[in-house]
């Protein structure tokens, strides 16, 4: 594999865990977890999830990490580019 081809790979990479990353943590953030019913469940509205707190923080934490290591990834590919044009640009 080529040094291009490598370098698109690490971008694609980097792109695609910031946008996944910040997507769920969205979507997760929204989503109405709320179980302090004290009476019967509404025959209207709402949607009872068993479960579903447990489910929301372990997607709120993965999405999390994901969103970091795209933010970790992104900045080594910059990095990367930033030597090469230095690196080239002195000799």
């Amino acid at each position: 594999m080529d040094s291009k081809r490598k370098e698109m790979l690490g971008w694609v990479a980097a792109v695609g865990l910031i946008v996944g990353g910040a997507v769920t943590l969205l979507t997760v953030r929204n989503r109405s977890t709320d179980f302090g019913y004290a009476e019967p469940m509404p025959i209207t509205g709402g949607t009872y999830m068993p479960g579903a707190f447990e489910l929301t923080q372990t997607l709120n934490v993965v999405a999390a990490v994901a969103l970091i290591l795209g933010l970790i990834a992104g900045g080594f590919m910059v990095g990367l580019r930033v030597g090469r044009n230095t690196r080239s640009a002195t000799a």
